[in-house]
C-alpha cells in the first residue's frame, strides 16, 4: 500500500488490475466473490431491497475546462428516467452487438451502457 494510503484510516486495501509487486490484485477479489456467492446471496438480496430510487448511485465529475471542476450527484431514479425516456428508440435484443467508444465517465455513455 502506498505511503499516503497508509495515512488514511478509511482505506483498508488497494487492489490493482495489473501486477504490481507487493500489491493485491483484482483477481483476488473476484476469486473471493466466487467462493462466497452462495453464502452471501441473502445479504445481496437484503441490500438490493434496501435501495431507494432517490439513493445516490453515481457522481459524474467535470474536467473543469469551462470553469471550476464539479460533480453531479445522480440517483437510481435519474438513470432509470433517462433509460425509460429512450428505451423505445433503441429496440435491442440479445442478438444485437454494439461497439461503444465513449468513456464510461461520460453521462450519455452510462445511460447507453445500462440500456444495452
Amino acid at each position: 500500500m502506498s505511503v499516503i494510503a497508509k495515512e488514511i484510516p478509511s482505506i483498508e486495501e488497494i487492489y490493482t488490475f495489473n501486477y504490481v509487486e507487493g500489491a493485491l490484485e483484482w483477481d483476488e477479489i473476484t476469486a473471493l466473490g466466487e467462493t462466497q456467492k452462495v453464502q452471501m446471496k441473502s445479504v445481496l438480496i437484503q441490500r438490493m431491497a434496501s435501495i431507494e430510487p432517490t439513493d445516490l448511485v453515481s457522481i459524474i465529475y467535470t474536467s473543469g475546462t469551462t470553469g471550476f471542476p464539479k460533480g453531479v450527484q445522480l440517483s437510481h431514479q435519474n438513470f432509470l428516467s433517462n433509460i425509460e425516456g429512450v428505451y423505445d428508440l433503441f429496440p435491442l435484443s440479445s442478438a444485437d452487438r454494439v461497439l461503444s467508444f465513449l468513456p464510461l465517465c461520460h453521462a450519455y455513455e452510462r445511460i447507453v451502457n445500462y440500456l444495452y
